[in-house]
């Protein structure tokens, strides 16, 4: 596959597994409400530490990292690039 091609896949998955929102459906599943309409109204991280605690906060982090690891560190391996 083109080197072009390659990279054009890798920045499409990479786009879609980004948009994710892990904080509002860990949030919702963990406690039941949406983690927008509370604090910053924001579904990062740092407001669901603020408004559910660290434990919840902690799963999100570790979520969106896991995404970023995967996009980065994943699909270039399989492409050789």
């Amino acid at each position: 596959m083109a080197e072009g091609l390659v990279w054009l896949v890798c920045f499409i998955v990479g786009h879609v597994f980004g948009s994710i929102p892990c904080g509002l459906w860990l949030v919702k599943a963990a406690h039941g409400i949406d983690i927008r309409e509370y604090g910053s109204k924001n579904i990062g991280t740092t407001n669901v530490f603020r408004t559910v605690g660290g434990k919840t906060a902690f799963f999100v982090l570790l979520c969106d990292m896991m995404t970023v690891s995967y996009t980065h560190l994943t699909l270039p391996t399989i492409y050789s690039v």
